[in-house]
């Protein structure tokens, strides 16, 4: 994995790359015919690095809920329009999930501080499943030209 990956503690998740059987409805889990430090990647995989690269390491993004926002602005400039809905759901909706889902929520509905009981560190969280789905054209757009978001 990239070296950004590795500064942020992160690992290869098993949840994040599918469940067992289903690359072949989800096509980022399909095999990428490229081997690194003994694993066969999947394009998920390199999606994740070139992320890491090009929205985190070049951003200067750190790896938080600002930060992954802040990087995948920057991933989505150097992307062609088409694969641009499909992207931003690979990376916000995944990352709201993990940092705001109902999985990390106390009975009312709460997200738990650091030090509150019930509260998930990061690297103790489950990765939210791979999906193959495109946002609404508006919602990338809001994304994509606000300003004060990227501040």
């Amino acid at each position: 994995m990239s070296s950004a990956a590795g500064r942020s503690g992160s690992v290869r998740p098993a949840a994040g790359s599918g469940p067992a059987g289903s690359a072949g409805s989800i096509p980022l889990l399909e095999p990428a015919g490229l081997r690194a430090g003994g694993l066969d990647l999947c394009h998920n995989d390199l999606l994740r690095v070139v992320h890491d690269l090009f929205g985190h390491v070049l951003h200067r993004a750190p790896f938080s809920p600002g930060g992954e926002f802040l990087a995948t602005y920057g991933h989505l400039q150097i992307c062609s329009p088409e694969v641009l809905p499909v992207l931003f759901a690979e990376h916000v909706a995944q990352i709201c999930w993990f940092y705001f889902g109902p999985h990390l929520r106390d009975r009312h509905g709460r997200l738990p501080r650091r030090g509150e009981p019930g509260y998930v560190p990061p690297e103790k969280r489950p990765y939210p499943e791979q999906k193959v789905v495109a946002f609404p054209d508006h919602m990338l757009n809001r994304f994509t030209t606000c300003e004060e978001a990227l501040a």
